[in-house]
């Protein structure tokens, strides 16, 4: 039997390789298809972390809602303690004059001391501050309504910490605040007609001693 040279044209090489190289690029496709979508366990952790809400530092300056459960009030014997979170900041409090000159505005827990002038006579749920060398309305709230003070505190010293702003209070909100201080003496309420301008501590803890 001769050797023979097996000879094929142009037309057929040319399809077999466009055979060849169409079914590569199908596999390179499908190869390149199945990477993108193996994803590394690093880059889901990754895309987790950044997409996760940041949590909120700092307390806020108004009561973010109304609480789903009150706190118990304290009862006539507990007049003095410690009510809210506990402190967190380290050191001696500085005086209400001292923390209403340094402290308004800028967003950073004071912690402060001083007497108590009124006490909301509803739930506690505020009181306001004195101080000889202060003239100002001085009214302390707390946060969330985590918890209440007594409603007989008056005169008591207290230190607490929180976050001080100067605001105008609305006259509806002013008015209420008057009849609620009347309340807690013997003069009728002021009337308020005009809103007041207002230093406010929103505080996370308090401690009242005699």
């Amino acid at each position: 039997m001769s050797n023979r040279t097996l000879r094929t044209s142009p037309a057929v090489s040319s399809l077999a390789a466009l055979l060849i190289c169409g079914g590569m690029a199908a596999c390179q496709s499908t190869t390149e298809v199945q990477a993108a979508e193996t994803v590394a366990p690093e880059a889901v952790e990754a895309v987790a972390t950044a997409e996760a809400p940041l949590a909120q530092a700092a307390p806020s300056s108004q009561p973010t809602s109304a609480p789903t459960s009150q706190p118990s009030e304290p009862t006539d014997d507990e007049t003095a303690g410690h009510f809210g979170a506990p402190f967190a900041i380290e050191g001696d409090p500085m005086p209400l004059r001292a923390a209403l000159d340094t402290c308004a505005g800028t967003g950073e827990a004071c912690k402060v001391e001083g007497t108590i002038e009124r006490v909301c006579q509803s739930r506690g749920c505020w009181f306001t501050m004195a101080a000889p060398d202060v003239t100002e309305t001085v009214r302390i709230r707390m946060v969330d309504y985590g918890f209440f003070v007594p409603r007989d505190a008056m005169g008591h010293h207290v230190v607490f910490e929180g976050t001080l702003q100067l605001e105008d209070v609305p006259v509806e909100t002013a008015q209420h605040y008057a009849d609620d201080e009347a309340a807690a003496g013997t003069a009728p309420a002021r009337v308020v007609e005009a809103p007041e301008r207002t230093y406010q501590f929103m505080i996370t803890g308090a401690e009242i001693s005699g």
